[in-house]
């Protein structure tokens, strides 16, 4: 029988693959002990904590106006609860945040750093058209607000608007350091004809400048290493993301793009080790599923017994959150059906799903990957066309149209 995740998910977009009677209703469990999920430990504490100020919860309900002072209290706990999403990488961690958000009263004018938290949790949920809107409110009352600059850059590269991304590092250009300027247009150039430069000058900043941050050397030896790694540079990738990570272990992009490269290189063990001491129960979908891949693949019977533990905890956790109405997430659910559940045909579907709404490099490659697998030449011929029409350079997707006879 079709585990209930996957009805579910061809259900959600409109597929119908068997009988409407199979679908399965809201979840209510039968007595009040019944246990759906297990919280990590981070999403406990974070309820407590804002169980803990339940006084300013109720005070904002069903209020118009609320205290300067008030005001104040929500922006910090709403600081405070992304602060642990951030790090969590939670979907629950997020949605209390947006919680927090929603205390601030409709009537009074939201701040520039509301509208930029709120910003982040939609950027985080894929509404990126919102997420976008929060910005540009948060820098009509703060025109010089880097971050929201930078955050407005960002979102524009994810959803492959390029120009728009160009805009909003040269106008962060003027307040920040030159390093974060240039990394931030090196990342554009990088994805429209110009790797090999945006390399050459991340690089260059690298050897030559000598008064950046922890976090300025963070990011730019996260870029050179996507830059590397499209190129083909593959021992530049891993030097750079190793040293990337050694900085910023607990950066949620970092571990995961070092741990794919890894994976794409049959470096198994080296994934394990990034991943063995985590607290199992705290990492996000995405972070499970290259651990789980990395430990199908050991030769030690250990790490096969644990892979196959990991796998049916993660199509558990699919099917309680069908179990609490939560969409999926489309990447992440596309990894799992490829590489873990031998479902091609539900990969491919979630993999266009998730390219429909963002377009970095890895999301293309997802959804070129699962193409092959479904031999889709028409969506090969899609993703090849657009690469050539924004002059992408990555040696995985000229790898896949290579086999597929497809030419950009």
């Amino acid at each position: 029988m079709m585990p209930v995740h996957v009805a579910k998910f061809f259900a959600a977009l409109g597929i119908s693959v068997f009988s409407p009677l199979l679908m399965a209703q809201q979840f209510i469990p039968a007595t009040a002990d019944f246990v759906v999920e297990t919280l990590p430990i981070s999403i406990v504490a974070l309820s407590r904590e804002l169980a803990g100020n339940r006084a300013l919860a109720d005070a904002t309900l069903n209020v118009s106006t609320l205290s300067d002072t008030q005001l104040a209290t929500i922006e910090q706990q709403a600081m405070a609860a992304y602060r642990i999403a951030v790090t969590t990488q939670e979907q629950r961690a997020y949605g209390h945040t947006l919680a927090v958000l929603q205390r601030w009263p409709a009537q009074q004018e939201m701040t520039s750093v509301i509208h930029i938290l709120l910003a982040s949790v939609l950027q985080h949920e894929h509404q990126f058209g919102e997420a976008l809107s929060h910005l540009d409110a948060a820098l009509i009352k703060d025109p010089a607000n880097a971050q929201a600059w930078l955050m407005r850059a960002q979102i524009n590269l994810v959803i492959a608007n390029y120009d728009m991304a160009r805009e909003s590092c040269n106008v962060l250009r003027s307040m920040v350091q030159p390093a974060v300027g240039i990394n931030c247009l090196a990342q554009v150039d990088a994805l429209t004809g110009n790797a090999q430069r945006s390399l050459e000058r991340v690089e260059n900043l690298l050897s030559e400048s000598r008064d950046l941050s922890r976090q300025d050397y963070a990011e730019l030896f996260t870029s050179a290493a996507g830059f590397a790694q499209r190129l083909g540079k593959v021992e530049d990738a891993m030097r750079y993301y190793n040293t990337a990570w050694q900085i910023s272990p607990d950066q949620p992009y970092v571990l995961v793009h070092y741990a794919h490269l890894l994976l794409e290189h049959s470096h198994y063990e080296e994934v394990i080790a990034l991943f063995a001491p985590r607290d199992e129960s705290s990492l996000p979908d995405e972070q499970k599923i290259l651990y789980t891949r990395a430990l199908s693949m050991s030769d030690e019977i250990q790490h096969i017994d644990h892979a196959r533990l990991l796998r049916d905890s993660l199509e558990e956790s699919f099917e309680a959150a069908f179990k609490r109405q939560e969409a999926l997430p489309n990447k992440a659910y596309a990894q799992f059906a490829l590489y873990l559940s031998n479902e091609p045909e539900i990969a491919l579907t979630a993999a266009r799903a998730n390219w429909s709404l963002q377009k970095e490099p890895s999301d293309t490659l997802l959804l070129a990957l699962t193409a092959q697998e479904n031999h889709a030449q028409a969506v090969i011929a899609v993703l090849a066309h657009w690469v050539a029409a924004h002059q992408t350079e990555d040696v995985r997707l000229d790898k896949v149209f290579a086999n597929n006879e497809v030419s950009r």
